[in-house]
C-alpha cells in the first residue's frame, strides 16, 4: 500500500518512530499534497533555528511588527510566502532566535556587535510579536542567560499571558544578570500560568534571581521539575518543592548534596504523588544501598531501585 494512501494518523505515529524525522518530513514535501500538508506542521512545531527561519519568519511580519525594522534599515523580504508557517510552532527557544537573528545579520552584511545591540533585540521582539500572534500551539518556552545574550526582548513583546505553555526551560550561567532579564524573569508567572514541566541549569548563585525563581515555582502546579545545580542555591530550590502536591517525577543533576545542611530530600516527602526521584553525576552521597534513604531524608515508602555511583533511582511504595 502506498504511504500517501494511509490515515493521517497513521502516517504521524510511522514519522515518529523514525530516526532521521527531519530527513524524512523534508522528502515527504515533495511527494503529493496529501503528504506535504501532513509534513509542514511537523516540521515547523520545533524548526532548527537558522538564517533562512529568520528570513522566513520575517515575510511573515505584519505591518505594526515591522515598524520597529524600518528605523534599523533592515531589508524585509519583499514576498510573503503562500504558507504561514509560524501557526505551527510548538517550542520556542529564545536563545536559538538570537544566535540565528546574528548570524542573519552577519550573512547580510550588517554591522553586528554582539552584546546588546539594539538591531538584534529589534528583530528578536518583532519575531516573538509575530510568533505568538500566529501560534495557538506553543507548549514550551527554553532561554538561556549567559554574558552574549542581547538586551533581552522587551515585555511588551509578550502578551498578558500565554496559557498553552506547559514546559519551561532555563539556564542561568555564571555571568552578570542584567536588569531587563530580571524583569523578563518576574514577568514569568503572569506570561506562563500553567507550567506542568520546568527545568533549570543553575550555575550563577544570584540572590534576586533565586528569589524570582522560587516565586515562579510557587505560583505553578508542577508535574515534573528537573535541577541541574552545583551550588549551595540547590537546597533552596528543593526545599519549595514541598509546595508542590501534583509533582511525580523529581530529577537532580550534578548536585553536591555537601552543601545542603540536614535531610536533603525531607521537603519532598510532602509531595504525595511523587512516585520518581532520578538523581545522576551528583557528589556527596555515599552509595550505600542500605543507608542511602535516611542519608537523603526519604522515609521507607521509597524504594531505591538502581544504585550506581552514576545514577540513583528512587520510587515510591504504593503511590498515591
Amino acid at each position: 500500500m502506498s504511504l500517501s494512501k494511509l490515515p493521517a494518523e497513521c502516517i504521524h505515529e510511522i514519522i515518529n518512530c523514525a530516526e532521521n524525522k527531519k530527513q524524512i518530513l523534508y522528502k515527504l514535501l515533495l511527494v503529493n499534497k496529501k503528504l506535504h500538508r501532513i509534513a509542514i506542521p511537523l516540521l515547523w512545531r520545533d524548526p532548527v533555528m537558522c538564517e533562512s527561519i529568520i528570513i522566513k519568519y520575517l515575510s511573515e511580519l505584519n505591518t505594526d511588527e515591522q515598524k520597529t525594522l524600518i528605523p534599523q534599515r533592515i531589508n524585509l523580504p519583499p514576498i510573503k510566502s503562500y504558507s504561514r508557517c509560524a501557526q505551527y510552532l510548538e517550542k520556542l527557544n529564545l536563545r536559538s532566535l538570537f544566535v540565528s537573528c546574528v548570524k542573519f545579520l552577519v550573512g547580510s552584511g550588517y554591522i553586528c556587535q554582539c552584546g546588546g545591540t539594539p538591531i538584534v533585540r529589534s528583530i528578536i521582539s518583532s519575531i516573538i510579536q509575530m510568533l505568538l500572534r500566529e501560534t495557538q500551539n506553543l507548549k514550551e518556552l527554553s532561554f538561556m542567560i549567559s554574558e552574549d545574550e542581547p538586551d533581552y526582548p522587551d515585555i511588551s513583546a509578550f502578551p498578558p499571558s500565554q496559557p498553552g505553555i506547559s514546559s519551561l526551560h532555563l539556564s542561568l550561567e555564571k555571568t552578570p544578570v542584567k536588569d531587563n532579564v530580571r524583569l523578563f524573569i518576574e514577568s514569568l508567572p503572569n506570561l506562563c500560568p500553567n507550567i506542568r514541566e520546568m527545568t533549570f541549569i543553575i550555575r550563577n548563585d544570584d540572590e534576586e534571581i533565586s528569589t524570582l525563581l522560587i516565586r515562579l515555582i510557587e505560583t505553578q502546579l508542577l508535574y515534573k521539575f528537573t535541577l541541574k545545580c552545583c551550588s549551595a542555591s540547590a537546597e533552596k530550590y528543593i526545599g519549595i518543592l514541598g509546595s508542590q502536591r501534583e509533582l511525580r517525577h523529581l530529577q537532580l543533576k550534578e548536585l553536591d548534596f555537601a552543601r545542603i545542611q540536614g535531610n536533603p530530600l525531607n521537603a519532598v516527602l510532602q509531595c504525595e504523588k511523587l512516585n520518581q526521584i532520578t538523581i545522576s553525576d551528583s557528589l556527596g552521597i555515599v552509595y550505600d544501598q542500605n543507608n542511602l534513604l535516611a542519608t537523603l531524608g526519604l522515609n521507607q515508602n521509597f524504594n531505591v531501585t538502581t544504585t550506581s555511583p552514576d545514577l540513583i533511582s528512587i520510587t515510591r511504595i504504593n503511590c498515591i
